[in-house]
């Protein structure tokens, strides 16, 4: 990575996983973090002396959050990871609350902050990164479930959406 020395990065997202570590590797690269998150994180004393991370505790879903924050720190870099986990279950044991968990939090999330900052409007080279879902990282698991269904002899037909690839393609499992 690159040297970010005298940028500040507001990392949403950072208690855990991915956002976490990208709050880590900002700060290693000398970037100013703000670590954004609903709960108390820990993060290690930077040994190299580089720029450290400071943790503010807000819910990225409030819709003050953004606004406040985007103005006291006044970032060059914003990276957006937070989100719910999604509920891995097939489509036919979902319920509407458990299937738009997801829509309900990322993608309102992900609208109030990149509101704010047009509305404020960020300086000129700033970045936002927008990082989702969740999903992606229990892709593996939703594989693995597929073969074992497979094994026990289901053959039921479902559509998959292949991002990037002309769109939906129907497969068996």
């Amino acid at each position: 990575m690159s040297n970010l020395s005298g940028k500040t990065t507001i990392v949403v997202g950072a208690s855990r996983g991915l956002g976490h570590g990208i709050a880590i590797a900002f700060a290693d690269a000398g970037a100013r973090v703000v670590a954004v998150s609903r709960t108390a994180a820990t993060f290690p004393e930077r040994a190299n002396g580089s720029a450290t991370i400071q943790l503010e505790v807000a819910d990225a879903g409030d819709p003050t959050v953004a606004a406040s924050l985007l103005d006291r720190y006044e970032p060059e870099i914003i990276i957006l990871v937070a989100g719910a986990l999604p509920y891995m279950r097939p489509l036919q044991h979902q319920t509407w609350e458990t299937f738009s968990v997801n829509w309900e939090t990322d993608v309102r999330i992900t609208f109030q902050w990149l509101r704010e900052a047009l509305l404020k409007p960020l300086r000129p080279g700033s970045r936002v990164v927008v990082i989702s879902s969740g999903a992606a990282l229990n892709a593996q698991r939703v594989t693995a479930q597929r073969r074992v269904r497979r094994r026990q002899g289901h053959s039921a037909l479902h559509n998959r959406l292949r991002p990037g690839r002309g769109g939906a393609r129907r497969s068996r499992y």
